[in-house]
């Protein structure tokens, strides 16, 4: 089944002839980002350990628009091969979205969280964004072009999935070409205003000492 995209023309045409990769694009934020790149002229291939769910997403679209490759992207083998398949398909890759990221255990003391757990998140979390970022550079730098954006967590109000695409959409487009080095928080404001964080912190300390 292909169903159309109301594609942008004009300026609000964002992303014409951009190819861009999206980690865990097969649900949630992912998908959302995956269909706005689409609206404004994208190609896009969103990799993701949940095949079912992302052969969906690129049954949704034509397949020279949205493409589906299974990858984990704490496997640099997998990691590698996608940025292969991508160049090998569209000859070229301008944005890396690392958006993959679980939350793991809840847990709000250190000693209550796993060894198992930690290593899982930041698995997943950290170096999972750090292959993606590093494979995609081996691509971009030859060409002196591209753009690779992470997602991160979201606290305070709960987020909707086009809260994300949208942020992701101004940091993979030519109008933030000039923006480097930008930790843009998308956390409901919850990073100025809610003193949560350091209650944690007090508590965590005065449990370990």
């Amino acid at each position: 089944m292909i169903c159309k995209i109301n594609v942008l023309t004009g300026s609000l045409y964002r992303l014409k002839g951009k190819v861009a990769i999206i980690s865990g694009g097969a649900s949630g934020f992912g998908k959302s980002t995956a269909k706005l790149f689409v609206k404004h002229g994208a190609k896009v291939v969103i990799c993701d350990v949940e095949d079912e769910q992302g052969h969906c997403v690129d049954r949704e679209v034509a397949e020279e628009i949205i493409s589906y490759i299974h990858c984990d992207i704490t496997n640099e083998d997998e990691v590698k091969n996608l940025i292969d398949l991508t160049i090998s398909k569209h000859g070229k890759l301008d944005i890396m979205f690392n958006n993959a990221g679980i939350f793991g255990d809840t847990a709000m003391s250190v000693l209550e969280t796993t060894s198992e757990n930690f290593k899982k998140v930041f698995e997943t979390n950290v170096y999972g964004g750090f292959l993606g970022a590093k494979h995609a550079a081996r691509v971009m730098i030859p060409r002196k072009s591209g753009v690779v954006c992470e997602s991160n967590v979201l606290k305070g109000v709960l987020p909707q999935p086009l809260d994300v695409a949208n942020a992701a959409l101004f940091m993979a487009s030519d109008e933030a070409k000039f923006v480097s080095g930008l930790n843009l928080f998308l956390d409901g404001g919850n990073n100025v205003t809610n003193p949560s964080f350091s209650t944690v912190l007090k508590s965590f300390w005065r449990k370990m000492f």
